[in-house]
Order: C-alpha cells, then sequence, then structure tokens
C-alpha cells in the first residue's frame, strides 16, 4: 500500500493538528503507550515493553525512555506504584 502523501504534507499536518513536530509527536505516542502499559501491569517487564513498542533490545528502550523521562523504566514503575 502506498501513500500519496509528501514528507512536506505530513509534516505540515502533523503540526498543524497537533502543533508538534513528528518527532515529538512519535516521542510523546510511545512514552505515554509505554507508561499506560506500565500503569496498567505493574508485572510487564522491560524486555516485553520494549518488544510491543519496536525497539530492538532493552537498552536502547532503557535509554530512549531514560532520555525524554529523565528516569530509567523501573524507576517510574516505582514511583506510579507509590501513588
Amino acid at each position: 500500500m502506498q501513500s500519496n502523501t509528501s514528507n512536506i504534507e505530513l509534516r505540515f499536518s502533523v503540526y498543524y493538528n497537533n502543533s508538534t513536530s513528528p518527532l515529538e509527536w512519535i516521542q510523546n505516542y510511545i512514552t505515554t503507550r509505554a507508561k499506560r502499559m506500565m500503569d496498567e501491569n505493574p508485572r510487564v517487564t522491560v524486555k516485553e515493553m520494549a518488544f510491543a513498542l519496536g525497539f530492538p533490545n532493552t537498552a536502547n528502550f532503557c535509554r530512549y525512555f531514560k532520555t525524554v523521562t529523565n528516569m530509567i523504566p523501573q524507576q517510574y514503575k516505582d514511583k506510579s506504584a507509590q501513588h
């Protein structure tokens, strides 16, 4: 299946509808999904999350999550469990 949307049209559409760049939108989507996975199932493993979110391995996922949230997934789980 091929899309007839150009790169510029896609960028404009994402920015216009969300006031964010496509990269920011994707990062927000992935981070929100990861947090939701941990909130809904505290026993989910980092490996399961990394695979479900399309990361090649847990190290890449942990590095990404820490870059975006300033905490590793386990820290988020611990903080979430306290509330």
